[in-house]
């Protein structure tokens, strides 16, 4: 087991378990394991990848936006398959661990004997981008974007990779933007162009593809790189117009339930009924104030109308005894209070005479 010594990452610590035969990634030695949090209460072994990666190829800078693709409470970072842990002291080699999924892959797709539909494949090209500008806004680049690292899981979809070919060496059959061939240096451009690769691979097979898209995918793979699509954000604006409501859509992908990040479950506070909430009053003001809801006033009124109804008969009938009295002799006459005296029976006893 490989433990998490001399990390220079915080976070949940995890061991590793034994590596599978290493195999070259950008010249990266890269392996794939599993991986055991620590003190959880139910181990769960995780798919994990390892890559070594030689001593100072990449900046403190660089690694501290990797382990920014990790889920943490508050940011998000689904469509993006996380580093979860780098380890390794000053001058030593560093070990990146990240995740891994079993899910398809788009590469698998393209080799169905049915190809996909233009709008299938537009729907995977637009989600990888929408994940690729999230990577661009942490300051990552992906390199060499292919169809093999596009994971896709039903109607959720995330880009694995990002940021992790930076210092490597491409390898010669990969369909990269050739100013990143030739230097090694994975740009924003050469990204687009990379996702315009992808749109054409996806695309160029069914003959029912809209003009648009197929000059998307002329502009995004121009030779110069001042000449293509400016950003990631720009290609999936443009492809969504191109598409409209055909494109099959995906979801951002996230790892936050992995084992791994052990994110608490966050429980959404309970949403109030605002026809039967009481009101807030101003701060400077000490005495609540109740609301007469719709329910209260259906309530209430009929009784108050008959109340007033009441009193309106009352009224009347005083005045129609009033004003009879008042025709007689001027005067009105108190009604009289008779007092009847209550009178008590005494029981009889019969007297039976004996018999003889």
């Amino acid at each position: 087991m490989d433990s998490d010594d001399n990390t220079s990452t915080p976070g949940t610590p995890f061991d590793l378990g034994d590596a599978e035969p290493t195999s070259s990634w950008f010249g990266f030695d890269r392996s794939e394991t599993t991986a055991v949090r620590r003190g959880a209460s139910s181990p769960e072994a995780v798919p994990v990848s390892v890559q070594r990666v030689p001593a100072g190829t990449w900046s403190d800078a660089h690694i501290d936006r990797l382990l920014n693709t990790a889920p943490t409470e508050g940011r998000d970072t689904s469509g993006l398959v996380p580093v979860a842990r780098i380890t390794g002291g000053p001058g030593d080699d560093l070990t990146v661990v990240s995740l891994r999924t079993d899910a398809p892959r788009f590469q698998e797709r393209l080799d169905f004997r049915t190809p996909p539909t233009w709008n299938e494949s537009a729907g995977v090209a637009l989600g990888a981008a929408e994940a690729m500008e999230k990577g661009h806004s942490l300051g990552l680049r992906h390199g060499a974007l292919q169809a093999r690292d596009v994971v896709i899981d039903g109607r959720e979809l995330a880009v694995a990779g990002m940021g992790l070919s930076l210092g490597g060496t491409p390898e010669a059959d990969l369909s990269i933007a050739p100013e990143v061939a030739s230097s090694g240096v994975p740009t924003v451009p050469g990204d687009v162009y990379s996702l315009g690769k992808l749109l054409e691979a996806g695309t160029s097979p069914d003959s029912s593809t809209p003009e648009a898209i197929r000059t998307l995918i002329a502009e995004s793979t121009a030779a110069d790189p001042n000449e293509r699509v400016a950003s990631a954000r720009e290609f999936a604006d443009r492809l969504r117009a191109a598409g409209g409501d055909a494109l099959r859509s995906y979801t951002p992908m996230s790892f936050a339930d992995s084992p791994l990040f052990a994110i608490p479950a966050t429980v959404a506070a309970p949403v109030k009924d605002a026809r039967t909430s009481p009101v807030v009053t101003p701060s400077s003001s000490t005495t609540p104030v109740p609301v007469a809801t719709e329910t209260t006033r259906r309530r209430v009124l009929p009784w108050l109308v008959g109340a007033v109804l009441l009193g309106l008969i009352g009224i009347g009938l005083w005045a129609a005894t009033s004003d009879e009295s008042a025709g007689s002799d001027g005067t009105t006459t108190l009604p009289t209070t008779v007092t009847t005296e209550p009178t008590t029976t005494e029981p009889t006893t019969a007297t039976t005479p004996p018999t003889t």
